[in-house]
């Protein structure tokens, strides 16, 4: 019987409460620009799914330190099917973090920025991907913001339009006030480690079988980069994880998956971002 943490429909009731919350009763002057895109669906939550083991309710309040800037972008309520994955795949699992739901990005490169929004929704924060990425910055370099446009040319061979890199990402949630550590190097049994401590850990890879490596200035580009969430275990120790392109309509896949490995990751020096989803 996996282990699971709070109900999926607490969690959209939550994130609800907190994205009303967070709304500015007019949009904000003088906002930094983002670029536009495919907008989030405004649907209610999904149907109430009973697990096994309940556990007891989890605040709607945002955990947000003192002093951190509050978000200035209204947050999106989370769309249909969220959390879905919880009643498909607990049964399966030995752990599974259900409070963090399966987002889709909403801008053809913006995998990052969802990755980051669906970690903060599983520590009941409600946060919208224009506000993610103006705290990214924008640089050539991946390690130090956003490469390129969220809405640039996918797969482009030339890697102009890009994503950004485990320290920008970390930052990032750092900045609303959630405990994040990137790291390299990381092993399977690392990974697995992590996801039995309750930590959501954000992860880099490529569908390409052999993508093109582009060795930069103090940096590498791997052709058809990619970051999904690792959100649980199998009883026979494969990783589910939430993929941000897989939850998009009409993608063609699934928004959460199983997967033995995560699929040439050692080309991104196995690089992660994990962060602990209760307490602070």
């Amino acid at each position: 019987m996996a282990r699971v943490h709070p109900l999926p429909l607490i969690a959209a009731l939550a994130y609800t409460l907190v994205a009303a919350a967070l709304a500015p009763a007019t949009p904000p002057r003088n906002t930094p620009q983002s670029p536009s895109g495919p907008q989030t669906p405004t649907v209610q939550p999904s149907p109430e799914v009973q697990l096994a083991t309940p556990t007891p309710a989890a605040t709607a309040e945002p955990r947000v330190a003192p002093g951190v800037e509050a978000p200035r972008w209204p947050a999106p309520p989370l769309p249909r099917g969220a959390y879905d994955f919880a009643a498909a795949l607990h049964s399966r699992c030995s752990v599974l973090l259900t409070q963090v739901p399966a987002l889709a990005q909403a801008h053809d490169l913006s995998c990052e920025a969802a990755t980051i929004r669906m970690v903060l929704a599983g520590r009941w924060l409600a946060v919208s991907e224009e506000e993610i990425l103006a705290r990214m910055g924008f640089d050539p370099n991946p390690h130090r913001g956003f490469r390129g446009n969220p809405d640039g040319k996918l797969l482009d061979p030339e890697m102009a339009d890009y994503g950004a890199y485990a320290e920008v990402v970390a930052r990032v949630l750092e900045s609303f006030g959630a405990p994040a550590r990137a790291v390299y190097g990381m092993s399977d049994d690392e990974l697995r480690a992590a996801i039995e401590q309750g930590q959501a850990v954000i992860v880099w890879m490529t569908r390409q079988p052999e993508p093109k490596v582009v060795e930069a200035d103090g940096y590498r580009l791997v052709h058809g980069e990619h970051v999904l969430v690792a959100v649980g275990l199998t009883a026979d120790g494969r990783f589910v994880v939430h993929d941000p392109w897989g939850a998009r309509p009409n993608s063609g896949r699934t928004g959460t998956f199983i997967t033995p490995e995560i699929q040439n990751w050692e080309l991104f020096d196995r690089m992660a971002v994990v962060v602990p989803l209760q307490g602070s």
